[in-house]
């Protein structure tokens, strides 16, 4: 027979897609003023840059984790 360790059941999980999409549809709709004026330079920064910031940072916490393995 069939066993997967990767098997997430939908029926708990769903509800949390549910409201993940029900957040988005209100806040489109109510808070879109709020959106706008939000300083956003350091998100700006961040979301232009992600691909990067993720490529650098990923070796940098394998180095951490590394030591920190070595050094329990």
């Amino acid at each position: 027979s069939f066993f997967s360790t990767d098997y997430v059941p939908i029926i708990p999980h769903i509800f949390m897609y549910w409201l993940g999409i029900s957040c988005f549809e209100y806040l489109k709709l109510h808070s879109l003023e709020l959106l706008e004026t939000c300083p956003s330079g350091q998100l700006t920064f961040l979301g232009r840059h992600s691909l990067i910031i993720y490529l650098i940072h990923q070796p940098i916490l394998l180095v951490l984790m590394e030591r920190l393995r070595h050094s329990i």
